[in-house]
């Protein structure tokens, strides 16, 4: 069973006060994490954004999910060039802070801050997530967000409205489906194949299907696009040709055979 990413918030509320030299970003999600048994160590924020199953704008998320689940990552997101090299070349950006939304109990977001110096709570403006907070992370793999299944990798099981909306960055089960359906229809993701990872290959021929269908060419995977991968018939599943051979049959028979049957070829055999 998966920890609870609501738990994350008292995890988050005890690391207060920590001092920012000794607790930087990372290091404040990642003791949250291990405080709730699913801590994972990784290189910087800019690692933990594009480790994210789903991530998109506040507005996005409660658009998708009806809310920002309690215990969602957030991040300040910049397209300022800042990002280490070895991420440049995926044109995501510089996920330059990670922080830990409170949700309904605290309405804000609680983080390490080096301008304070030290990790602290900060508390939105109304009701809707800002203070530069412009991206939402789920990390679906290993959180429970009690968010309400988006399908599987084996098949399109759900509504396309509850499926996750995915982007060039996302990773796991939905990015899997994605290929698997884009795949399915004749489209190329590239040599890697169904890998789970959302690259540039992926994102090719999300804007070929979208441009193909009629769709806004944006590469970002939502309801209207996952509605038309639904439309869209597998071409996966060819005919097969069978050969049956049944004896004895009246002209009539083989009539009302035909009529359950119409594109089936008769061939009588005498003798």
């Amino acid at each position: 069973m998966k920890p609870l990413a609501a738990d994350l918030i008292g995890a988050a509320y005890r690391q207060i006060g920590i001092p920012y030299d000794v607790m930087d970003c990372q290091a404040f999600v990642e003791e949250c994490l291990r405080e709730i048994g699913a801590y994972k160590n990784l290189p910087g924020s800019n690692a933990w954004y594009r480790a994210m199953n789903w991530t998109g704008t506040p507005e996005e998320c409660a658009r998708a999910f009806g809310r920002i689940p309690d215990g969602a990552f957030l991040f300040i997101l910049e397209q300022n060039g800042k990002e280490p090299e070895k991420y440049k070349a995926d044109g995501i950006g510089n996920a330059s802070h990670i922080g830990i939304c409170t949700g309904k109990r605290g309405k804000g977001a609680v983080h390490s801050s080096k301008s304070k110096g030290m990790v602290c709570e900060s508390k939105f403006a109304g009701v809707a997530i800002n203070g530069g907070w412009n991206r939402v992370g789920l990390w679906t793999d290993a959180l429970d967000y009690g968010l309400e299944d988006a399908g599987t990798a084996s098949g399109s099981t759900t509504k396309p409205e509850t499926r996750l909306t995915i982007r060039r960055g996302s990773r796991g089960e939905y990015v899997t489906l994605l290929q698997t359906m884009l795949v399915n229809r004749g489209y190329d993701i590239g040599s890697t194949g169904v890998d789970g990872d959302f690259g540039v290959r992926t994102e090719l021929a999300v804007q070929a299907f979208q441009r193909a269908n009629g769709l806004e060419v944006d590469g970002i995977v939502g309801p209207l696009t996952w509605a038309a991968l639904d439309d869209v018939p597998d071409t996966s599943v060819t005919a097969a040709l069978f050969e049956i051979r049944i004896g004895g049959l009246t002209k009539d028979q083989v009539t009302e055979l035909l009529k359950e049957y119409p594109k089936a070829d008769v061939i009588e055999e005498r003798g």
